[in-house]
């Protein structure tokens, strides 16, 4: 074995050790860009699922000489069919809404619906209410709060 021979092999071994070295640094960053294409894309689930959300919340305000339960959708979807729940105010004697049993055909983002509520002596002043609707994500969704009642 002459010189050239030598100085082939070392070029080769440099050669291979590179190789690896590139390799093994490539299928790091391939298992990163991974990571970050499902994180990416999760994202975009996520966002999607909350343009087909509905978001109904309640809350009550004093308007003249009665109240109101003013329901809005906050969410980004429209919510359909919603109910309006409250065994706190069926069960108290002091506390009468105005229809019974109110629901609601359509709420669009940012719409809102008002409940008549008549209060007396003695009511609940935090009656817990369950708010249910149906949206593009799901039906039957739901949400329960108190309401405020105090003068």
């Amino acid at each position: 074995m002459d010189i050239s021979d030598w100085i082939a092999f070392g070029s080769l071994l440099i050669a291979l050790c590179s190789a690896l070295g590139s390799f093994l640094s490539n299928r790091k960053k391939w298992r990163e860009q991974s990571e970050i294409n499902k994180r990416i894309l999760q994202e975009y689930s996520d966002k999607e699922d909350d343009r087909k959300k509905a978001l109904v919340c309640a809350s009550a305000f004093e308007a003249g000489r009665s109240w109101r339960i003013h329901i809005v959708n906050n969410g980004e979807g429209i919510a359909r069919n919603i109910r309006f729940v409250s065994e706190d105010i069926e069960n108290d004697g002091a506390i009468y809404i105005h229809p019974e049993n109110p629901r609601y055909p359509i709420l669009n983002p940012d719409d809102s619906w008002n409940i008549v509520l008549h209060l007396a002596n003695g009511h609940n002043p935090a009656p817990i209410v369950k708010l249910i609707w149906d949206d593009e994500f799901g039906k039957d969704r739901e949400r329960e709060q108190a309401l405020d009642l105090t003068f």
